[in-house]
């Protein structure tokens, strides 16, 4: 898909409120409810946003800030009357509240670079307060501060701003926008989320599918002959969303801010349906997006915290924080495990990526197949030399071993490279690249890689969930 900043329409000098659209949207991609209308705001209607008092993190002008985001199914917003609620409530009203997603926007002050951390629904952990372990998303049960402080106990990250976003925001805002537009090589089903792609090709997601979208965590995939299950779960999810809310954020760079209508829409959604912290100041908000003024929405960071299957004695399925190879991610957004009481005994593995094919967006998606799988990613960025016709793992002197495990997911060679440090480890990803393949280590571990809809431009790892590829050259979903 061309990049939106690449049209005439958007090279265009933007106004004020364009600007601030575009840069604090970047932040705010997990909840582009606030991205699509917040900046088209005053003051009078930013006083009628719902705040929520919690004890929160300071940080300077001048230091990176954490936003907590969260997507919330507990609000009585969601229309029990539609089409999609026997999904989205069940056979009854709401009750309760849950946190269905749960991201930290870190926010450089250079306005070049915003990072996301995506922490998965299941994730078994100590809630803040009890002291007793549950799922994460049960700690906002309780309401934002204990989840804000189970966050802290548990991995020592600032937050130092609280958003929140209900399904119904979510919904409007997609449908607001005239949809998103995405590609997709292969038919979908999730009846849980309510999900059905039932075509291949590009297609208009409205706000009810874009929803069912994001929320699928049982999905399923035709092959052409039968429907194959995509066995990754919550951390397929997590991947899809983060690619369902980037092609949002493009729609919203596009987005007209001369169309009152739209705005006037975006506007009262947001006041209806988002929740932020008291300190959160809109004069802070408009500094933001200056500050991010030509930030493009390709470069956003996504990361998910590293995690493993398991049961609970109960038998329920959960997933467990790889402390060692979380640890890295950890402290880029300024936590630490051991400063949470939580140490690690093994030194991760971490390596950078260069994409050294050409193929658009190929470092970012072997870098996150690879981080599902437990390594911490260290960067991605373009080969200087591309294209090369042959995937290799260069490593320093003392790496080597690392180096050939990494090679082993690759069908790769390795390679010593003396100009690299000691313990560095760098892929460069040529024109034979087939993805991520996971590694059959005897019981617990599937025999043949799982497969999915786009093979080889998708990974045939289990961790980071089937994803739709991008579209074939010549096509644009718009």
């Amino acid at each position: 898909m061309p990049d939106p900043l690449d049209s005439p329409s958007a090279t265009r000098r933007r106004s004020w409120r364009q600007r601030l659209l575009i840069g604090s949207g970047a932040f705010l991609t997990a909840v582009c409810l606030l991205v699509a209308g917040g900046l088209a705001w005053g003051v009078w209607k930013w006083a009628q946003i719902e705040r929520v008092s919690v004890s929160l993190d300071e940080a300077g002008f001048d230091e990176p800030q954490n936003f907590l985001l969260v997507g919330s199914d507990s609000r009585a917003a969601v229309d029990g009357s539609g089409s999609d609620a026997g999904v989205l409530v069940g056979g009854g009203s709401p009750t309760g509240q849950r946190a269905d997603t749960i991201m930290i926007a870190r926010v450089h002050p250079d306005g070049e670079r915003i990072e996301l951390l995506s922490l998965p629904r299941d994730l078994w952990l100590p809630l803040a307060g009890t002291g007793e372990e549950e799922r994460i998303n049960g700690a906002y049960n309780s309401g934002p501060q204990e989840l804000i402080d189970t966050i802290s106990m548990n991995f020592g990250i600032p937050i130092h701003h609280y958003v929140e976003v209900d399904f119904e925001g979510f919904k409007r805002t997609v449908d607001a926008l005239g949809g998103v537009p995405m590609y997709f090589d292969s038919t979908l089903l999730d009846t849980e989320s309510g999900l059905y792609i039932d075509a291949t090709g590009c297609r208009v997601l409205d706000g009810s599918e874009g929803l069912a979208y994001a929320r699928a965590r049982n999905l399923q995939y035709s092959d052409g002959v039968e429907w194959r299950d995509d066995p990754s779960g919550d951390l397929g999810r997590i991947t899809r969303q983060q690619q369902f809310l980037q092609a949002a954020l493009a729609k919203v760079t596009a987005l007209d801010l001369t169309d009152i209508s739209t705005v006037s829409d975006l506007v009262d959604i947001a006041v209806d349906s988002v929740v932020i912290d008291e300190s959160l100041s809109f004069d802070e908000l408009v500094a933001l997006g200056q500050r991010f003024s030509e930030f493009d929405p390709e470069s956003l960071e996504a990361h998910s915290i590293p995690a493993v299957p398991d049961e609970t004695d109960g038998g329920a399925s959960v997933v467990l924080v790889d402390e060692s190879a979380a640890a890295p991610l950890v402290e880029a957004f300024g936590g630490s495990l051991e400063a949470a009481g939580t140490t690690t005994s093994v030194e991760p593995v971490a390596v950078s990526v260069l994409n050294g094919s050409g193929v658009p967006g190929q470092a970012h998606e072997a870098g996150n197949s690879l981080e599902a799988l437990g390594y911490g990613i260290l960067g991605v960025a373009d080969a200087p030399d591309s294209p090369v016709s042959e995937t290799v793992v260069r490593h320093g002197a003392a790496a080597e071993g690392a180096a050939g495990e990494v090679a082993d997911l690759l069908d790769a060679e390795t390679e010593l490279d003396t100009s690299l440090g000691e313990d560095e480890v760098v892929i460069v990803t040529g024109t034979d690249f087939s993805g991520v393949h996971a590694v059959d280590e005897g019981a617990g571990s599937s025999s043949s890689p799982a497969t999915g809809p786009g093979e080889p431009a998708t990974t045939t790892t289990e961790a980071p969930g089937v994803v739709p590829a991008d579209p074939p050259p010549g096509v644009t979903c718009e």
